[in-house]
């Protein structure tokens, strides 16, 4: 009996001594926000949400930036990067921060030239080192290299789209709207709203102009769609696309050198206002079982979709109201259990509760913020 006792407390010992993974518990929810700018005051804020006392608070503001529109943050480094959606001789900027951690502080270390106007997206390499900026009314895509001390080097390579669509007043050049590395593969993504085109290029991290075109090179989406914002999921076999002129959702799968269309989708609740809505934001939930969808014009809504487990179709299950005008970009906490809306035109941060069914659940909670842009988890 000893002996069966003594194996029964050895056993549980080792069992206790096992690492049990557990819900990360956050205490606060750190973010950035990018915007556009009337004035000095203004620019790229870092904000605070509270869950326990329901409050936002802003952190830090940058200023001196003009329509610091996009933000990326270099996690390991606590580096920033910024993008002013300028334009002039040599387009418009890009900004690299480091981070003071006395004063808890961004400060500048060096500004460049997008070589095209209005940079609106720039994407951080998977390795860390290099960044990309895509130029919407530029129509091209400039790629930097990181150095050490977070100093961005002079645009590497300039890679010029051609090209337009049928929409005579939004597609009567190239627009690049969108960069993604593909989780995978050395591949970028980039939505050309222009020319109804997702391009594809490989990233060769070891030459000093990374960019080629992949095989196939890109992908053709129904013309007058006007492609934005992509997303993949986990296993990166499928390709999630919110189209902005058409407001409707494409999937697609991916496999090996080929990609077949899968489905598409509107994103309006109802046939009066299909030609009213105009598609932005798209993210996955951390779980990857729902897709959300930003639609603004006269919609101003956030559509939700159920994920099916086998097909990866989407079923559109909720259309809430996004609590504003013109929710620009949003935002999933790393838990997945809040969503934030950059209500741009509104100027608020508007959040919302995810139920454990997807479906969004809006809260009283919001922050004034001078036209939000681009939100994201710091």
């Amino acid at each position: 009996m000893k002996l069966f006792l003594l194996g029964v407390m050895m056993m549980l010992t080792v069992i206790s001594c096992r690492k049990i993974p557990r819900e990360t518990v956050y205490s606060s929810y750190q973010f950035l926000v990018g915007t556009y700018t009337q004035n000095e005051q203004q620019g790229v804020n870092r904000i605070e949400y509270n869950p326990n006392t329901q409050q936002f608070q802003v952190k830090d503001l940058i200023t001196g930036l003009q329509n610091p529109s996009f933000v990326q943050y270099h996690s390991l480094t606590k580096n920033l990067f910024v993008s002013e959606e300028i334009g002039g001789e040599n387009g418009g900027k890009l900004n690299s921060f480091g981070f003071d951690a006395v004063n808890q502080k961004h400060q500048k270390i060096n500004s460049v030239n997008t070589q095209g106007d209005h940079p609106c997206v720039i994407a951080l390499s998977p390795d860390k080192k290099w960044l990309v900026a895509g130029n919407y009314s530029g129509g091209n895509v400039s790629v930097f290299k990181i150095k050490e001390n977070g100093m961005l080097s002079e645009s590497l390579q300039t890679l010029q789209h051609f090209g337009s669509s049928i929409h005579k007043e939004r597609q009567e050049k190239p627009h690049i709207h969108d960069l993604v590395f593909h989780p995978t593969t050395q591949q970028l993504f980039v939505t050309d709203l222009g020319t109804d085109r997702i391009y594809i290029y490989d990233f060769d991290t070891e030459s000093a102009t990374p960019l080629s075109p992949s095989q196939p090179s890109f992908i053709s989406v129904k013309k007058g769609s006007g492609p934005r914002h992509l997303v993949f999921n986990a296993t990166a076999e499928y390709l999630y696309v919110v189209q902005e002129l058409t407001a409707e959702v494409s999937v697609y799968y991916l496999q090996e050198n080929q990609i077949d269309f899968v489905q598409t989708l509107s994103l309006s609740s109802s046939p009066e206002n299909m030609q009213q809505g105009s598609g932005s934001e798209i993210k996955m939930s951390p779980n990857q079982k729902y897709l959300y969808v930003s639609n603004r014009g006269k919609v101003n809504e956030i559509v939700v979709f159920a994920i099916d487990k086998s097909t990866h179709q989407l079923i559109k299950i909720q259309n809430i109201s996004s609590g504003g005008q013109t929710p620009r970009s949003f935002e999933i906490t790393p838990d997945g259990k809040y969503l934030l809306v950059a209500n741009q035109d509104s100027h608020q941060i508007q959040l919302f509760e995810i139920q454990s069914n997807g479906k969004l659940n809006p809260t009283s909670v919001s922050l004034s913020i001078n036209q939000p842009t681009h939100i994201i988890n710091q």
